[in-house]
């Protein structure tokens, strides 16, 4: 089993997801946190979720949050390890989403 990997940026994005939804709803906030986490540490070895976007490395790719529409997690799956790279909310556009990753990949 590969070791899975939470990248300083990942860290930050979580957080700042959590904020948002806790300030309208601290269940859900929580629910969130650990789901997110719960679905990360969780991926089974050799699952490829689908590739985050033609403009990202194609190791880059997006594993959504089950029971939060629209809400996803960018991974990069390489030969050491399994690394969360950014966590990312509904209505960002493509763009937004990619910049939004390229802090965590320069981080793994």
């Amino acid at each position: 089993m590969k070791p899975k990997r939470v990248t300083p940026a990942a860290d930050e994005a979580l957080a700042a997801i959590f904020d948002y939804i806790n300030a309208d709803n601290p269940e859900a906030a929580a629910r969130y946190y650990s789901t997110a986490l719960d679905t990360f540490f969780g991926l089974p070895d050799g699952f490829v979720p689908h590739r985050a976007s033609d403009s990202l490395p194609e190791v880059i790719r997006a594993l959504p949050v089950p029971g939060f529409g629209g809400y996803t997690l960018r991974i990069a799956i390489l030969d050491d390890a399994v690394y969360l790279i950014t966590a990312l909310r509904p209505g960002l556009t493509d763009k937004m989403k990619d910049d939004r990753t390229l802090p965590g990949w320069d981080e793994v």
